[in-house]
């Protein structure tokens, strides 16, 4: 069994890679574990099993490879993504742009900024010289879309992926190039495996990878490196 960590951002998409994984691999099954990438690096430094992390931004994964948590040669950006603004269907409030987020009545949510989608949604407002007021800081991206399609929020700023998956509850307003971010993420396996857990590993990150694993991850949105 394998013991994969991803961040939320990667829900759907890694959920669909497993499945396609132990379709073509019958004797390795896989556990997977979503959260915030800042998240699950403290539940790994806790002790959580991990075979292989896969984290929405760098950093974090430095932060692993630092504490001599993964195979540093495993890591690899496998996946990149941008940031897009997040509205109820059928966008009831209007918003056309970043500028509309710093209107006092509106409720807008974003994620904390100890996550990477906070910290990419303050770099993009940041570029965009603009300040807000958020109604709430969620500590995951499926926090920011899950308001907003519920009503709670009026705009949020979510990863493009969370949009296009959500396209049923959400509408997304593009935020332009020159304003935007592009969030790398890297994928590796845990350090200190059986040798029997390490040929599994990194037969999932070839599955990754790979045909099979770009051609979904393309279809769920994500942009290859």
């Amino acid at each position: 069994m394998l013991n994969v960590l991803a961040s939320a951002s990667l829900a759907q998409v890694f959920t669909r890679i497993a499945e396609a994984f132990e379709s073509e691999f019958l004797d390795i099954s896989i556990t997977t574990t979503f959260a915030g990438s800042a998240t699950l690096v403290t539940q790994v430094k806790n002790g959580a099993p991990m075979d292989i992390v896969a984290l929405a931004d760098t950093t974090n994964m430095d932060k692993l490879s630092s504490a001599g948590l993964i195979d540093t040669q495993s890591s690899q950006v496998f996946a990149t993504n941008t940031m897009t603004i997040v509205v109820p269907r059928s966008n009831p409030r209007k918003i056309t742009g970043l500028i509309d987020l710093t209107n006092a009545s509106l409720d807008v949510v974003l994620c904390a900024p100890t996550q990477p989608c906070g910290i990419y949604a303050q770099q993009i407002l940041k570029n965009a010289n603009l300040n807000i007021s958020p109604k709430s800081l969620e500590t995951s991206v499926s926090g920011v879309v899950s308001k907003v399609s519920t009503g709670q929020a009026d705009a949020g700023i979510a990863y493009t992926t969370d949009a296009i998956a959500s396209i049923k509850t959400v509408d997304a307003v593009p935020i332009p190039a020159s304003q935007n971010i592009v969030a790398q993420y890297p994928i590796a396996r845990g350090s200190h495996l059986s040798t029997s857990s390490q040929q599994a590993a990194d037969a999932f990150i070839a599955f990754v990878v790979g045909a099979t694993g770009t051609r979904i991850l393309t279809d769920f949105g994500f942009v290859l490196p």
